[in-house]
């Protein structure tokens, strides 16, 4: 009973063996071309072995590369809003949204990460993906090879037979070429060198195949900032995809924070916005000059009855009355020389507990990751708190349905702490407190303009997806607010009647939305109306 158990195991790990001798990968990825020319020799019965493994695949298996793209796809195509919603889009404003939705759905799709699909059983090892190339620069085709015991079986079965091996580009924003001289191997062939299509023929001398690869080439011809040229590689019946990365490599930008470099001024920014609260934004001023004499204060001001703001380092920004408040914000961002800024309102306070250097130091981690950090609110009472008191939004769940996006508020919980600070929570939305790396926000686009009296959570929805924000509780700022008519007036749309609706149909439109919840009940309580008549 022990031998025949024995033997058994034997012959099971035999077949192992010889299974991962044999086994590979073979990819073929999306708007696959089947069209490439192939030499494929008489299989050779006398070799047992060739029986079962042809080194060929059954294209017909292969799924469409489209029926991945739907089966990564989780829960409904559809998507709604609970609670009180706007939208959506009615009439010709709709239609215009569809086509702008349409052409950008194409442009992601066209940078999107090509799918690879991987099928075992392949002689040759390559790279899918990793290989990049400046514009009209040229690379090597690195990581393709024949496996030593599938050159030793062809060297047995295709013996006197031609063997090739064809590749051909799909973007057409280059060409192939090997550059071997021919004496080098008087036995191999080269079609279509310096062409989209090229072809490596040789007789009797499969082993030479491998020499051969080291040198094929990909010559970029076309100028193109960002790119993706596919490769497909055809061996027999077996089909490998390359991708390649065709892109511009970007300049840095880098900051000199100076010999000084512990000085916080050197680093940090802070930076406002104020309209009609003159003795709010001076308050801010003296509470910041009290604990940071050093740093730099950038005011953008578009109040009715312009005053001078008193400061040592204040730099003041006038802009037309009722500018807006994205405006000032743009204004702001664009005037910042240092590497980080901080963010506050004009009726904010410095205190003992707001520690710059803490917010500073976990935006330096490079271990943590983040681009914007944000700390808490004080009241006047001495109460903490993550946010205002008006419908506080700190996660945002987003889908994107067939009929366009849909975003309201998440769980409080649904991000982890940052590991390296685990009094930080990871977060989509934070307050009007925040310490940004200066270039990050300025990717993002910055604020925008449209939203003249509001700007707070849209910022952050423009920013998902491209900010890694979260907010820690050991730093704080106090909170006092300071308000008048003129003010209220403003804040609150009542200048304009039609500026609720225009605020309302604008989000909808630039991102997409299907709807979205309302994150301001009181301040914009009309449901959206039809848009019909205002095409």
């Amino acid at each position: 009973m022990k031998t025949s158990t024995f033997f058994t195991l034997l012959f099971v790990v035999g077949l192992m063996v010889v299974s991962i001798l044999y086994s590979g990968f073979s990819c073929r990825d999306d708007k696959s071309d089947r069209s490439i020319r192939q030499r494929r020799p008489v299989a050779d019965p006398r070799i047992p072995i060739f029986k079962s493994f042809n080194f060929q695949m059954d294209q017909s298996t292969i799924p469409n590369i489209e029926h991945y793209y739907e089966k990564m796809k989780t829960g409904s195509s559809s998507c709604d809003c609970p609670g009180l919603k706007h939208g959506p889009l009615t009439g010709m404003t709709r239609e215009r949204q569809r086509k702008e939705h349409s052409e950008w759905t194409a442009e992601n799709e066209r940078n999107r990460e090509p799918i690879a699909v991987c099928h075992a059983m392949s002689p040759i090892s390559y790279l899918g993906s990793g290989i990049s190339v400046e514009p009209l620069e040229s690379v090597r085709l690195v990581g393709l090879r024949f496996h030593h015991d599938a050159i030793m079986l062809l060297q047995e079965r295709y013996r006197g037979s031609e063997l090739s091996i064809a590749f051909k580009t799909r973007a057409h924003l280059g060409t192939l070429y090997v550059d071997v001289p021919k004496d080098e191997l008087p036995n191999v062939k080269v079609e279509g060198n310096a062409t989209y299509e090229l072809e490596i023929i040789t007789r009797r001398h499969a082993d030479a195949l491998n020499s051969i690869l080291e040198h094929v080439i990909f010559n970029s011809t076309q100028y193109v900032v960002k790119g993706r040229e596919t490769i497909d590689v055809v061996f027999l019946d077996f089909k490998v995809s390359v991708n390649i990365l065709v892109q511009r490599s970007v300049i840095p930008v880098l900051h000199d924070t100076g010999p000084r470099s512990s000085d916080i001024s050197h680093k940090v920014t802070v930076a406002t916005k104020t309209f009609g609260r003159y003795s709010a934004v001076n308050r801010l001023v003296r509470s910041i000059e009290k604990r940071y004499p050093n740093v730099t204060i950038v005011i953008a001001d578009d109040s009715k009855n312009p005053e001078q703001i008193q400061g040592r380092h204040v730099k003041q920004y006038m802009m037309p009355f009722a500018e807006g408040l994205n405006a000032g914000k743009n204004l702001a961002l664009s005037q910042i020389r240092t590497k980080y800024f901080l963010w506050v309102d004009d009726d904010f306070v410095f205190t003992d507990s707001t520690k710059l250097e803490l917010m500073l130091a976990k935006l330096e981690s490079p271990g943590a990751e983040l681009d914007l950090v944000a700390g808490m609110l004080q009241d006047k009472g001495g109460g903490i708190r993550p946010c205002g008191k008006e419908n506080c939004w700190r996660t945002m769940y987003h889908r994107q349905g067939k009929d366009g996006h849909c975003v309201h508020k998440g769980k409080l919980w649904q991000y982890k702490t940052v590991e390296e600070f685990p009094n930080c929570q990871v977060l989509d939305l934070v307050t009007d407190f925040w310490m940004a790396k200066t270039q990050a926000v300025r990717k993002t686009g910055g604020f925008d303009i449209e939203l003249e009296r509001i700007g707070h959570r849209e910022f952050f929805v423009d920013a998902i997806g491209q900010l890694r924000i979260a907010q820690c509780d050991d730093v704080s700022i106090l909170h006092a607010p300071v308000t008048n008519k003129e003010y209220e007036k403003y804040r609150r749309m009542e200048v304009q009647p039609s500026e609720k609706q225009r605020y309302v149909d604008h989000l909808l439109f630039k991102n997409g939305l299907q709807c979205f919840e309302s994150w301001f009940p009181k301040l914009i309580s009309k449901p959206l109306l039809n848009d019909q008549k205002r095409t």
